[in-house]
């Protein structure tokens, strides 16, 4: 009778156990699974780029262009030297301003721009000091 009465007790603690169990399995598993496969092409991929070279800007910009409810985004992700990667650059704020407004959401466009076109500039900006930095340590070593 005892055994019976621990037996019906702990089922009702052990079926809600193994569920939950189940669940997080089904769930965790596979998001670790996800997450270490990602870090791993970021890292390949990090492993694969060329090494950089003063004056080489990696640029990354997304184009939007659509028109109503059709939306086309494209990520362009090269590296230039500067000046070409600010002439780029132009062209591509241009287009977006222009085509991606009448994208569905083309409301959001000139402010995901703005700030992708920030952060660009910064990047341009950065490559030219270390080209000039170089330059200067050229001359200084001659």
């Amino acid at each position: 009778m005892a055994a019976s009465r621990l037996l019906a007790a702990g089922s009702d603690i052990l079926f809600p156990l193994i569920g939950a169990s189940a669940i997080a399995i089904l769930i965790v598993v596979p998001v670790l699974v996800i997450r270490y496969w990602r870090k791993a092409r970021r890292e390949a991929a990090r492993e694969l780029s060329s090494p950089k070279q003063p004056g080489m800007v990696d640029f990354v910009f997304h184009k939007y262009s659509g028109f109503l409810v059709f939306v086309v985004q494209t990520r362009i992700a090269v590296a230039l030297p500067a000046v070409e990667a600010e002439a780029l650059l132009r062209r591509l704020v241009r287009h977006n301003l222009t085509w991606g407004l009448f994208a569905y959401g083309g409301i959001f466009v000139p402010i995901l721009t703005y700030f992708e076109w920030r952060t660009q500039t910064k990047r341009i900006a950065e490559a030219r000091t270390e080209t000039s930095e170089s330059a200067s340590r050229g001359n200084a070593q001659r």
